[in-house]
């Protein structure tokens, strides 16, 4: 497993997206995300994949962007105060196979310019 999966640029980016959270600003920037960010974070999973199946068989370690482990970027402000567009963190969940819903037993790593952790439970 390579320790230098996640660059400095992915927190690097998370930073700037943070000061600059519009639709025009991210459009520019787009190829900075999927490099430096996406990329990073599906690689992640991918290295996690086979450990996990050793270890821990029954959740799911999807190395996908799209309907895979790493969440999307795009905020839900349908119902919230708060209206920017993008969230300023990566979220990956490995989601255990008895529930396909949020509230199954699951594990959840939060990568965040200010703060970074691990997470298993229920919801």
């Amino acid at each position: 497993m390579n320790p230098n999966v996640i660059p400095k640029s992915l927190f690097t980016f998370l930073r700037a997206l943070r000061k600059n959270n519009d639709r025009d600003w991210f459009a520019e920037h787009k190829d900075q995300y999927l490099q430096n960010v996406l990329g990073p974070a599906v690689e992640l999973v991918a290295q996690l994949q086979k450990p996990l199946a050793r270890s821990a068989p029954m959740l799911h370690v999807v190395p996908k962007a799209h309907q895979g482990s790493v969440l999307r970027i795009y905020r839900d402000t349908r119902f919230s105060k708060e209206k920017v567009p993008y969230k300023t963190n990566v979220g990956i969940s490995f989601r255990h196979q008895a529930g396909k819903d949020v509230h199954a037993p699951g594990v959840y790593i939060h990568l965040d310019p200010d703060e970074c952790f691990v997470g298993a439970g229920t919801w």
